[in-house]
């Protein structure tokens, strides 16, 4: 165990080179942008009074994080939990090490789901497990209040970016797509996984927020009880076809389409709808820094385009045999076109637009 910081706090983590869950007490580094953007989207919501469950706390870092900067009555209740035997000394040493008061802090070792099911209520709950989410979605989406946010981090992305097939079938109901989309179509098939579960309650789970970075998918969902809501989710479902001829995508209620005299390939179901609130991320930026900000920014220019998928450009130009124009020259013409158009964090060499494929061949050719 070794002092580390990170954020505003200071805390006792094991460092090791291989990340697993054997490790003795759990903490992972490359997280910190996750937790950096769910300080920054609570900041930015801007409620008072919450009732915040973490119950896979791990080294309880993101609970110190948002007991330390979270802004003054954010938080009424923030409840600390994990399974490990060493978790509750370990966090109260966490707490004095940071000069938290402990007043309105519930530290607890029990198994995530009993934990959240005997509780009657959360603001937030965060989902941040090694591996799958699946096994705690159900207890998460009982307890998850009206209004409230889950949050949940799926880091078994073989599985939903298409290198595993069968298991993403297997556990999250859908196919996915092994392709420059990869990325983009599993976040989306997460959504609606985690929107099913939901639905089982009548909650209608809306996305606030998503990102896929450093070998992890990560959504933020706001609950709205309400049965005709849940409808308007469910209509919002469906696949992503992909044309392996001429890159061409679009959606579709159906898994099946005809592209180049050939099947294009289906990945789904999944979710169609957007993927961030545009107005949330706009307050959400002076919230970050760093590498959290420049991926905010280009998220933020994405954001406001209702447009499922993009072009990767450079696979585009290879297919076509001709030079890769600078980005910024592809964007103008685009914009003088009247499209819209915007750099992906999903991938750094693509754009999302809602130009048809053959234009931007044709612009990319001249």
């Amino acid at each position: 165990m070794k002092k580390v910081s990170e954020g505003k706090v200071s805390f006792f983590a094991p460092i090791e080179k291989v990340i697993s869950a054997a490790m003795p007490v759990f903490y992972n580094p490359i997280m910190h942008t996750n937790r950096d953007i769910a300080v920054a989207l609570l900041t930015a919501i801007g409620r008072k009074g919450m009732f915040i469950a973490d119950p896979l706390a791990g080294s309880g870092v993101r609970s110190l994080r948002f007991l330390k900067e979270l802004p003054r009555g954010t938080i009424k209740t923030l409840y600390a939990n994990d399974g490990n035997p060493k978790f509750p000394l370990l966090f109260k040493k966490q707490l004095k090490l940071n000069n938290i008061p402990a007043k309105n802090v519930i530290v607890s070792q029990k198994d995530a789901s009993g934990f959240l099911l005997e509780h009657n209520g959360f603001d937030y709950i965060e989902i941040d497990p090694f591996g799958s989410p699946n096994q705690f979605l159900d207890a998460a989406c009982k307890r998850l209040s009206r209004d409230g946010i889950l949050a949940v981090t799926a880091t078994d992305t073989g599985a939903l970016a298409g290198s595993f097939p069968d298991a993403c079938r297997r556990k999250y109901w859908a196919e996915p797509l092994r392709n420059e989309l990869m990325h983009e179509i599993g976040v989306r098939i997460l959504i609606r996984k985690v929107q099913l579960i939901g639905m089982q309650y009548d909650k209608a789970l809306i996305p606030l927020f998503s990102h896929a970075t450093d070998h992890y998918d990560r959504i933020y969902l706001q609950s709205e009880k309400s049965k005709s809501y849940v409808q308007r989710i469910c209509a919002q479902h469906g696949y992503v076809l992909y044309c392996e001829r001429c890159m061409s995508h679009s959606v579709s209620k159906h898994n099946l389409a005809v592209c180049c005299k050939q099947n294009m390939r289906a990945a789904g179901p999944l979710w169609l709808g957007a993927l961030w609130n545009h107005a949330l991320v706009t307050k959400m930026k002076p919230h970050t820094e760093g590498q959290t900000r420049k991926l905010l920014d280009i998220i933020h220019g994405e954001s406001h385009l209702a447009i499922v998928g993009f072009t990767d450009i450079h696979k585009l130009c290879k297919h076509l045999k001709c030079v890769v124009p600078k980005f910024d020259t592809i964007i103008k013409a685009l914009k003088k076109k009247a499209f819209v158009v915007a750099r992906t964090h999903f991938c750094d060499t693509a754009l999302r637009t809602d130009a048809p494929i053959e234009v931007v061949k044709k612009l990319l050719k001249n």
